[in-house]
């Protein structure tokens, strides 16, 4: 595909020119092969943050959208286990696979490992660091 039509391709869904390349690499790749693991894309973790027992409800964590589902996204946030936003706590917005995001933790279940997250804002890369996204 000419290197114009996926700049057009990119203008009319309004996605990053290099998030259309990937999807399409993705798409000549073997079937049922997860390229979640291919993104480079690693969320800037908490320090001393390793477990979901080091969490607590109100912490602001930032992460990665690793899976998006018709009921909300996951999140790895540095702990053992990605955390969920469910879709009623995504305030409106839509998250996609590589996506770096600030979260809040609604919930921490340890006995049943289940990470309870909110959605407080999107980040945006930049060339060296991350700023908050503004549309």
């Amino acid at each position: 595909m000419a290197q114009n039509n996926l700049e057009q391709l990119a203008e009319q869904h309004k996605l990053h020119l290099e998030r259309v390349k990937f999807v399409l690499i993705a798409l000549q790749r073997e079937l049922l092969q997860d390229y979640r693991a291919d993104l480079d894309k690693r969320p800037l973790f908490k320090q001393g943050l390793t477990r979901l027992d080091d969490l607590s409800i109100g912490d602001v964590l930032t992460g990665a959208v690793t899976n998006v589902t018709h009921f909300g996204a996951f999140v790895d946030v540095g702990v053992d286990r990605d955390g969920l936003i469910h879709k009623n706590h995504m305030n409106n917005c839509e998250l996609s696979i590589g996506d770096r995001i600030i979260a809040s933790v609604l919930k921490v279940d340890v006995q049943r490992r289940q990470l309870g997250l909110r959605l407080e804002n999107m980040l945006e890369e930049t060339d060296t660091s991350f700023t908050l996204k503004t549309d």
